[in-house]
């Protein structure tokens, strides 16, 4: 509870966030309840961040107070860089595959995804080796 009291501005500004977004949900697709979940979700996801203990908490910036310490910046990196090479060689792939005329498929979202993919799933692993 003592966190909670010591970020306070944190936790207001970013149920101030979560608010807005689950508004813009609410108006955008004239269903209430969906607002208000997308809104609630948000905020625990906020909450989780700051609660979780995967990240430094930094009490002199008050409104952007989470940081990564270093582990999880190297674990970031390099999950990214190997993200980045799967979107060049999928969407390279499917460049070839076009040119060779196959049927047109989309290329950009089927290289984004499984970048996606590779990103979570090489964070995952790395998580537990490091």
């Amino acid at each position: 509870m003592a966190l909670l009291k010591k970020h306070w501005v944190y936790i207001l500004s970013r149920a101030t966030i979560a608010g807005l977004f689950g508004f813009i949900f609410a108006r955008g697709f004239q269903n209430v309840g969906m607002g208000v979940t997308i809104g609630l979700v948000l905020f625990i996801g906020f909450l989780y961040y700051l609660l979780s203990n995967r990240f430094v908490v930094d009490s002199s910036h008050p409104l952007f107070p989470i940081r990564l310490d270093e582990r999880e910046q190297q674990i970031r990196n390099r999950a990214l860089r190997i993200a980045a090479a799967v979107f060049g060689v999928v969407l390279a792939g499917l460049a070839i595959m076009r040119t060779a005329g196959l049927p047109s498929i989309p290329q950009t979202e089927i290289a984004l995804g499984a970048a996606a993919l590779t990103y979570l799933v090489a964070r995952i692993a790395f998580e537990r080796v490091m």
